[in-house]
């Protein structure tokens, strides 16, 4: 009896270890990463306006839990923001431009994500998505560098420098208006 009772339960080990090995875990395990592209804007792109608005895909073989925003500016992390559980396999982000605010004034204060406002610069913008088991790759996350641009170009010429004199006519020598060639000496 107690052989026949060890080989019915030595039995359904091997029949439960063929249908699933993980027992208790479900039908599928997620073993793959999830994927995330930027789609909104080229590395290095200008970009100008009030509103910078970032977007882009994110796939996985079960689920996206969540999508991470990185903001950095001279290597420094400004502000980290997160969108739990996406829909649709799409995210976005919105972040204020002002030319006049004040990074530094910004980070000594401790401002949170949906209060900043980026100036004028250079800034790495990293976006990682997650899945629930904690996959990733390197097609989980992508980033991009974007110079934000809202103050108007000025312009200067300094070379050729400028000539000392300038030839020019008074009157009409062919209507004997006078003939007199007369120049300017511009200081």
């Amino acid at each position: 009896m107690k052989r026949l009772f060890c080989l019915l339960i030595s039995s359904l080990i091997i029949i439960s270890c063929q249908l699933n090995p993980f027992l208790g875990v479900g039908s599928t395990v997620d073993t793959v990463a999830p994927v995330l592209n930027i789609v909104s804007h080229e590395n290095f792109q200008y970009v100008s306006g009030t509103v910078l608005k970032l977007h882009g895909t994110c796939s996985d073989n079960v689920r996206v839990i969540s999508i991470l925003l990185k903001v950095e500016y001279k290597d420094k992390t400004l502000f980290t923001w997160e969108i739990k559980n996406p829909t649709l396999n799409k995210w976005h982000y919105s972040i204020q431009l002002n030319p006049n605010a004040d990074i530094t004034e910004q980070l000594n204060a401790g401002t949170a994500a949906e209060k900043f406002e980026l100036p004028d610069g250079e800034y790495k913008f990293t976006v990682f998505a997650y899945d629930a088991n904690g996959n990733t790759s390197n097609d989980s996350y992508d980033s991009r560098t974007l110079v934000i641009d809202n103050e108007p170009s000025v312009s200067e010429i300094t070379y050729p420098p400028l000539k000392t004199s300038l030839d020019f006519y008074v009157g009409d020598e062919n209507r004997g208006g006078g003939s007199g060639r007369r120049s300017i000496r511009l200081q």
